[in-house]
């Protein structure tokens, strides 16, 4: 199976969802499956593209036999702020949009994971364009986790993000998460138990 992962952090950068995910495409590469990863230039630490990647819009490389595109993604210095995290989702969102849709590569199945909050988005444009699934991989609840930290305070903000997360989780082909509590909170949203696969 061709599968693309599309996720915002992934190493170098020492992220634990991006580290996780490593681990896991390794796994798949040695049982056949072909993996290509959809990345950002790496910036997780410092909240700031590293110097070798100032500049540009993109670059291929490898990473343990994965064919890898790192793209730009907007970061500031500062991650406290949630508006800067935002922008830097819709920055690697759109990047990531338009590098799945314009490759001439081929996948049977995109598997994303939600530590960038719009990247679902991102899966779903490119699946509905190429006609491919997608598997959304529920890391963190969002908008529930930055609401609960007080970051985010804004109620037509809550209620927009809240929008995005519900059309992301109806639309992924599944849904795996990483606790039964997790799995409760989605069908609460109306998703369908059958839908969402607990992996822990």
């Amino acid at each position: 199976m061709r599968i693309l992962l599309l996720i915002i952090q992934f190493p170098p950068d020492v992220n634990s969802t991006g580290l996780l995910m490593a681990q896991l495409c390794a796994g798949l590469q040695a049982r056949g499956h072909q993996v290509s990863v959809l990345t950002s230039f790496p910036h997780y630490e410092k909240f700031r593209v590293w110097d070798e990647y100032r500049g540009k819009l993109a670059e291929r490389g490898s990473y343990n036999g994965m064919d890898v595109l790192r793209l730009y993604v907007y970061a500031s210095g500062t991650k406290q702020r949630m508006t800067h995290r935002l922008l830097s989702y819709l920055s690697f969102c759109g990047m990531a949009t338009l590098a799945g849709i314009f490759s001439r590569k081929s996948y049977d199945i995109i598997l994303c994971t939600n530590g960038s909050f719009f990247s679902g988005i991102a899966a779903f444009l490119i699946g509905r364009t190429k006609g491919i699934p997608f598997v959304y991989n529920v890391q963190d609840l969002y908008p529930q986790t930055p609401v609960m930290a007080g970051q985010l305070r804004s109620r037509n903000a809550i209620a927009v993000l809240e929008k995005i997360e519900r059309f992301m989780y109806r639309h992924a082909a599944r849904v795996s998460v990483i606790t039964p509590s997790f799995r409760d909170n989605i069908v609460a949203k109306g998703i369908a138990p059958d839908k969402i696969s607990v992996i822990p």
